[in-house]
């Protein structure tokens, strides 16, 4: 019979193993079959949202395993660059001051430089006056032993290359001259309407004329 046909199909897909139990009473009164259907799809949509529950939790769990352990290398690796770091900035410091600035930097080029074999790989001899701008964020010309140090740890952990470091650089420069134009411009612009103001107020002689400057 048809219903039969039914609740074989879906024991079939279902597969259920609980048959022996909902079968007879399905027969007796078929309204079980809609509890049984009802009781089947809450138990597979709360045991899916468990499954994926535990996914999510397993998840995270691996992502904070790999969070600390990139930090653990990352501590690592500047810990083990550090004292390279410094000993490269002494060696550039050639006036002992405290601070390097570009001068010195091309006339260390110039007498070659020594950079240590496991620094050529973040440190290019040939890049290292660009290297020196891109670190030079404040555009002063000069670098603190802090800033050196600190500046090659962010380029060594850094996925992005060193000329794109320098362009961010020339751009946070260029922003800089421009704000400073502009800013002069309205001062400019402000003293020419001070000064306009001044010859309206003054009383004009009898016969003379006032010509105006046109503001730009």
């Amino acid at each position: 019979t048809l219903p039969k046909v039914i609740i074989t199909l879906f024991q079939f897909a279902s597969m259920d193993s609980i048959a022996d139990i909902y079968v007879p009473l399905v027969y007796r009164n078929p309204l079980f079959a809609l509890y049984f259907v009802l009781l089947f799809v809450i138990v597979s949509i709360a045991l899916m949202n468990l499954i994926t529950a535990l996914l999510v939790e397993d998840a995270i769990s691996n992502a904070h395993i790999d969070e600390e352990m990139e930090n653990a290398y990352i501590r690592r690796k500047i810990n083990k660059l550090t004292p390279d770091f410094r000993e490269l900035f002494h060696s550039l410091d050639t006036s002992k001051d405290g601070y390097i600035e570009i001068k010195e930097v091309v006339e260390a080029v110039k007498n070659g430089v020594d950079i240590p074999q496991e620094l050529r790989e973040i440190i290019n001899p040939t890049r290292i006056v660009d290297l020196f701008n891109a670190l030079d964020s404040d555009g002063s010309g000069s670098l603190s032993e802090t800033e050196f140090v600190e500046g090659l740890c962010h380029v060594a952990l850094s996925d992005v290359p060193v000329e794109t470091t320098q362009i961010l650089h020339l751009l946070r420069t260029y922003r800089r001259e421009v704000m400073k134009a502009t800013a002069l411009r309205q001062r400019l612009r402000l003293f020419d309407l001070a000064g306009e103001y001044q010859q309206r107020q003054r009383p004009a002689a009898p016969g003379a004329s006032v010509s105006l400057r046109p503001l730009f």
